[in-house]
């Protein structure tokens, strides 16, 4: 994800300085690694791309709840976390 959006930022804006401080790089080092691999309108292809609706049987609440099966992951990865960092695993 990294490399296609360093790639495809730099051939639309052509502003090296600006896509290197969105990332954290330096300008040469952008321009060293993804110069000329894309084009402009390769790079609005690319971020043109967005995720299809989801339909009502892709829900993420449990059906006849409310609960979010994302809360249910998100519950469990932190105390997971918790009992890491405290040494109880």
């Amino acid at each position: 994800m990294r490399h296609s959006y360093a790639t495809y930022r730099l051939a639309a804006t052509a502003d090296a300085a600006r896509v290197a401080l969105e990332m954290g790089n330096s300008p040469q080092k952008l321009m060293r690694h993804y110069r000329e691999l894309a084009d402009k309108r390769e790079a609005a292809a690319w971020f043109s791309i967005s995720p299809k609706p989801r339909s009502k049987d892709q829900s993420l609440v449990e059906p006849g709840t409310s609960r979010s099966k994302t809360l249910d992951i998100a519950q469990f990865w932190y105390g997971f976390l918790v009992r890491v960092d405290t040494g109880l695993c």
